[in-house]
């Protein structure tokens, strides 16, 4: 993700939507769902693209996604989700962010998830959850509501540079049959391809 969309710094000028010019929009209600408009001009652009996370927010932002770590309830994470609905259970091995890197002027933070199995929109809605409180201040206990037996909208983050980075069958091979010799590993030979591939699609967003 662009670290822009972590900065409380960025100044953004909003403007209601054509498309619903009857309703108002408050950066500061996590409940709202108002479409709109954002109006930069070149300078606020070029402040934007040059923005640089400082090391603080970075440590802010390890801690948020730290907390999807484990088995939660993400109903708030998806389509039309339940919370009494079992199969909204969903388990978090592992999140990271692997490198901050500036391409064509603009920096990213690569973030890394490992789960279990995925929800609709749940990585893009994970994502929107941590911009509401980097960006608009939300405290960070939305998070913590939101994994629980409330029903809270999140916003959907931008799909772009989203990826799946590889399949893995690691429960499957730690518990194969002795007649299947050897484990599945569909993408070990495809690794640079696949690095090329995110380079490049990286690279077409930018």
């Amino acid at each position: 993700m662009p670290t822009f969309m972590l900065s409380p710094d960025v100044k953004v000028k909003y403007e209601l939507s054509d498309e619903q010019p009857e309703q108002n929009f408050d950066p500061d209600n996590f409940r709202s769902t108002k479409r709109v408009r954002v109006t930069l001009d070149q300078s606020e652009i070029q402040e934007m693209y040059d923005y640089r996370l400082p090391q603080e927010r970075r440590e802010i932002l390890e801690k948020l996604l730290a907390k999807y770590v484990g088995t939660h309830k993400f109903h708030n994470y998806t389509k039309q989700g339940k919370a009494k609905d079992k199969n909204m259970q969903r388990f978090m091995m592992d999140i990271n962010v692997l490198e901050y890197k500036v391409y064509d002027g603009i920096e990213f933070a690569r973030v890394f998830l490992r789960g279990q199995s995925f929800l609709y929109n749940q990585i893009r809605k994970m994502m929107g959850g941590v911009f509401l409180i980097m960006h608009y201040g939300l405290p960070e206990s939305f998070i913590d509501n939101t994994l629980k037996d409330n029903d809270v909208n999140v916003p959907t983050a931008p799909g772009e540079g989203l990826m799946l980075n590889r399949v893995a069958y690691d429960r499957y091979n730690n518990n194969r049959k002795k007649d299947i010799p050897e484990p599945v590993k569909p993408w070990d030979s495809k690794t640079e391809e696949l690095e090329n591939f995110r380079i490049g699609l990286v690279n077409y967003i930018c």
